[in-house]
Formats: structure tokens, C-alpha cells, sequence
């Protein structure tokens, strides 16, 4: 991976793979909605929609959708808690630059436009609202961290009325060229894209945005138990425990990923052999370690998705399964779940969206990006040694943290259970 930085701070990340046809390049924007303040819930999300309605060279999103055409390439956005990601896909990648320059550094927020385009993303909003896991996710969040680590990403569907001129301080203190970076991965050398960079992004209107950014809150931590959340007429139980990672442990898995995404599996498969395999007691659960959010907000824990009335056999099988994972995990399982994921991670680095993605990832917890030989070398040096540790790291903390316990099912289930409900 070769890297440029230029002096007003905005990063530039090429790996290059000279038996590529195509590249991805995604601008990496270091806002999203945990920068949003309590009055501006969405915003960043918004923001996103807003630009690509009309820039200073594309009239409208159906001329955006000629240029691409013409020009043979894929685009589009997305908006999460710590970034904004525009991105796109194609053989040529100054016409790519052109069009993503367009979009971030020129854009024009018509009044109608946005007006309207706010209609669009309520819609989106009240969308979500049938997707049980994103609600039970959630609410999740906010047990555990408040808001606004526990708001939606897309803010709330009866909220979204901003004002162009609220929109426009939000991106002029946020859109700024110390707080991107560039990342291409594919066809595309350095010596391509650098140039490319600088004419549509560098020497823009960004680098007359020096308002000082928001920094993201801390969490504000909430009571540890066991809480239920009514789905009515529900046909399952979702049961999640989880632990919130101390800051020591979420920065060694941010940093050093792989050894704890070995050990993860390792719990997780011992989970779901006994609760699938050994007690028939649900199609899938398991054990994960969240990253989605920020560092100061990641967690791990344990999930079944279960018949109702089961919810206390499931919660029992889930403690039994954690552990045996204290006292039953042979060398032999260390080193298949090292091959297992190595082999995984080897594939997956033949394809360009992945390895972009991998890149792209590093920004999004605040670090800089591993390049591809690294992130290989560093599955390579794996041995059963460090996955023990890393083990014996998770489950001390799931052992002795304090639990946050959500059952998310119907009235009969979470009857006799202290009931939670956010306003989505």
C-alpha cells in the first residue's frame, strides 16, 4: 500500500493490484451520526441524500446517473456512527474522482430538492421500524451507551425538518479536508490518483471549512440486568447477553483484529454446536464481538433466537456454553479455527471490495490503515499461544462484567421481566 498525505491533512491510500481491471475508490468522511448534536438527530444522514440532488456541474441526480453511465462506473453512499462513505466502482478512475469531487467538495442544496428529499428519508426511517433486529440492535445500544450511541443512524421518521441552513453549517463543520481521506484499491497507481485528488477534492472549496468538528460524547453507561422488550404476536424469543469491552481490550481488538476474531469463532461455535447441535434448541445462536459503532462503545456477548417458551432453558444453555469454553477448548480446535479463518481472510484478498473494505475499516476506528501484506503477516504469525490469551481475555471479561440481559419477544415470554421501549 502506498500512501500521500497532503498539508492540509487529507489522506490518500492506494493499493494497488496491477491485474486488476477495475478500481474502487471510496472517500472516507469522518462524520456520522455520533457527532450529531441532540437537536440534530439524522443530520449527517441527510446530508448525504442532500448532496448528490444538484452540484455545481450535475444539474440534477439524473444527469449524476448519465455521467456514471457514460462513464462506466457504479456509486453510492452510505452514512454510519463515526463516517460517511461515498464511493464508486469502474475501469477509469478519473471519471470516478470527477464525479465523487462533484458530490462532496461542489455540491448545491436546493431548497425543493431538500425539502423533498426529507420525505424520501423519513420513509427510510419508518422502513426500518419493521426490521426486528434493527429495533432489538437499538435498543441494545442505548441500554448500554445512551444516546447518541443507541439513536438511530437515520435519525427519527417524525423529526427530520431541517432547514437547508442547518444543513449547510452541519457539512461545512464536518466536510473538512483534515477530516477525510482517500482510499483506491484495485487497477489505479498512486501516481494516478494523487493528482486526480488534489484537482477534485484538495484545491476545493473544503479547504475553506476550518470550523472546528465536534468530537464524539462519552457513553454514558446504563444499569446493568435483564430487560425485555415486547414484540407482540411474536414466534420467537431473541435472547442477547452482552459485556461492554473495558478500553484496554476494545483497543488491542482494534488494533490486533485477527487473533481476537480467532477466538471469537472458537466461542461461537461451541455456543451454537450446544444449542443447535447438542440441544435442538434453535436454528442459530452464537457469540460476537461489535465493532460497528466507536471504541469507546463496543461490546461482546452471547444470542439465540428460540421458541417463547424456552427463554430460561436458552438462557441456561448459553451460560453452560460459555463455560466450557473456560475449560473444554483443545489445541486441536485453536489451530483449525486459525486455519479456518486464515483461509477465509487469504480468499477474500482476492477480491478488490474486500481489500478496500479492509483499508476502509482501520479509518473507521480512528487508525491508519493496515496494508494488505500486513493484515496477511499478521494472520500468518498467529499461533495458539496468542489465541489463548485472546480467548481467555473475552471470556474473563464476559465472566466478570457487568451483563446486559435483552429479551425481545411476545407479552407471555417477558412477562415477569422489567420492560424497556425507546422511541425510534
Amino acid at each position: 500500500m502506498l500512501t500521500h498525505v497532503f498539508i492540509s491533512g487529507l489522506r490518500v491510500y492506494v493499493d494497488h493490484i496491477p491485474t486488476a481491471y477495475t478500481t474502487q475508490v471510496q472517500v472516507f468522511v469522518g462524520v456520522g451520526s455520533l457527532h450529531e448534536k441532540n437537536n440534530e438527530a439524522g443530520i449527517a444522514h441527510i446530508l448525504e441524500h442532500a448532496n448528490h440532488l444538484r452540484t455545481e456541474a450535475l444539474p440534477d441526480k439524473q444527469a449524476g446517473r448519465d455521467f456514471q453511465d457514460n462513464n462506466q462506473f457504479t456509486t453510492n453512499a452510505n452514512t454510519y456512527y463515526t463516517r460517511t462513505n461515498f464511493y464508486a466502482r469502474g475501469p477509469h478512475i478519473a471519471p470516478m474522482m470527477e464525479y465523487l469531487g462533484q458530490v462532496i467538495a461542489r455540491p448545491r442544496l436546493p431548497a425543493d430538492k431538500v425539502k423533498s428529499e426529507l420525505g424520501i428519508v423519513a420513509r427510510e426511517a419508518k422502513t426500518y421500524l419493521d426490521n426486528t433486529d434493527y429495533v432489538i440492535e437499538y435498543h441494545k445500544d442505548k441500554l448500554m451507551f445512551g444516546d447518541p450511541y443507541g439513536r438511530p443512524v437515520v435519525g427519527y421518521s417524525d423529526k427530520l425538518q431541517y432547514e437547508v441552513e442547518e444543513i449547510q453549517r452541519f457539512y461545512k463543520r464536518h466536510y473538512r479536508l483534515d477530516n477525510m481521506a482517500v482510499v483506491a484499491s484495485g487497477k489505479a497507481t498512486l501516481e494516478e490518483v494523487v493528482p486526480l485528488v488534489e484537482k477534485y477534492l484538495e484545491k476545493t472549496p473544503l479547504k475553506d471549512h476550518t470550523e472546528k468538528a465536534l468530537t464524539v460524547p462519552k457513553p454514558v453507561y446504563g444499569k446493568a440486568g435483564e430487560y425485555g422488550l415486547a414484540i407482540p404476536q411474536s414466534p420467537n424469543a431473541k435472547i442477547a447477553i452482552n459485556t461492554i469491552l473495558p478500553k484496554g481490550l476494545a483497543n488491542k481488538v482494534a488494533h490486533s483484529g485477527g487473533v481476537y476474531g480467532v477466538a471469537a469463532r472458537i466461542i461461537w461455535e461451541k455456543i451454537f454446536k450446544t444449542v443447535r447441535d447438542d440441544l435442538r434448541l434453535a436454528y442459530n445462536g452464537g457469540y460476537y464481538i461489535s465493532r460497528y459503532n466507536h471504541p469507546n462503545a463496543w461490546f461482546a456477548g452471547t444470542y439465540i433466537t428460540c421458541d417463547p417458551k424456552k427463554v430460561m432453558v436458552a438462557k441456561n444453555a448459553l451460560a453452560t456454553a460459555m463455560q466450557k469454553n473456560k475449560t473444554d477448548i483443545s489445541d486441536k480446535e485453536i489451530s483449525k479455527a486459525i486455519k479456518a479463518v486464515g483461509g477465509q481472510l487469504l480468499s477474500s484478498l482476492d477480491s478488490i471490495e474486500s481489500r478496500a473494505d479492509m483499508m476502509f475499516k482501520k479509518l473507521e476506528s480512528g487508525l491508519e490503515p493496515m496494508s494488505i501484506h500486513d493484515i496477511a503477516q499478521e494472520y500468518m504469525d498467529l499461533n495458539i499461544d496468542k489465541v489463548k490469551v485472546a480467548l481467555n481475555e473475552l471470556l474473563d471479561t464476559y465472566e466478570s462484567g457487568s451483563r446486559y440481559t435483552l429479551i425481545a419477544s411476545n407479552e407471555a415470554a417477558i412477562k415477569n421481566i422489567k420492560r424497556v421501549k425507546f422511541d425510534f
